[in-house]
């Protein structure tokens, strides 16, 4: 597999001949490798860069939390980290459980909903089943709130303490379809797990 030269954008196309495919967003010259082979090693590599930069956030989020028994210092540490090391984070931040609605907490990126019934939009739904929300397409999930247009994907966390007892959600956009996956889910889970003392939500 040789990368060609002028690496560009690419709806998918095949073309014919000795030429290039197109697959994803990269194209290659054809010597013999699948298109198959192809999208699996460009998926692996991809799965690998994930793990590794959450691994680096975490022991930084650790470090910066350790000591720690204020909640709110601990979130803001927490998003910082996230938002400004992981590829794809247009939009990182908390929702903390006040009087039984979602309220905004820390966060980082524009401007977000000021509070979320729980039970509504993907947060709300999040914190009302207790269990990860990985949503591929904003767009289709009922009852979206969109507190900026520009996502296309979520994914959100609940956040329990020691007792069990819910305390917030963690909520990151993705300007992007499909940006988060099983990796995602369990890195973040195991995260704010680590720093809250909650259990894993799957």
């Amino acid at each position: 597999m040789i990368l060609s030269k002028n690496i560009s954008k690419s709806t998918g196309s095949v073309f014919s001949g000795k030429n290039l495919i197109a697959h994803g967003a990269i194209v290659v010259r054809n010597e013999g490798l699948s298109v198959l082979s192809l999208g699996n090693t460009l998926k692996a590599t991809m799965s690998f860069e994930k793990e590794r930069d959450y691994q680096r956030c975490r022991a930084r989020i650790e470090a910066l939390c350790e000591g720690s028994d204020d909640q709110i210092a601990k979130m803001a540490s927490i998003v910082g980290v996230l938002h400004n090391e992981m590829n794809d984070f247009f939009w990182t931040g908390f929702y903390r459980v006040v009087e039984g609605r979602l309220v905004i907490g820390p966060y980082q990126g524009t401007v977000g909903c000021l509070s979320i019934e729980i039970g509504k939009g993907v947060c709300g739904t999040a914190a009302a089943r207790g269990k990860t929300q990985v949503v591929e397409d904003v767009h289709d999930f009922p009852g979206h709130i969109a507190c900026d247009e520009r996502s296309k994907s979520e994914i959100v966390v609940p956040v329990t303490d020691e007792s069990g007892a819910l305390i917030a959600v963690l909520d990151v956009d993705s300007v992007e379809k499909g940006a988060f996956d099983e990796i995602d889910r369990e890195c973040l889970e195991g995260i704010v797990a680590h720093v809250f003392g909650g259990a894993m939500t799957h």
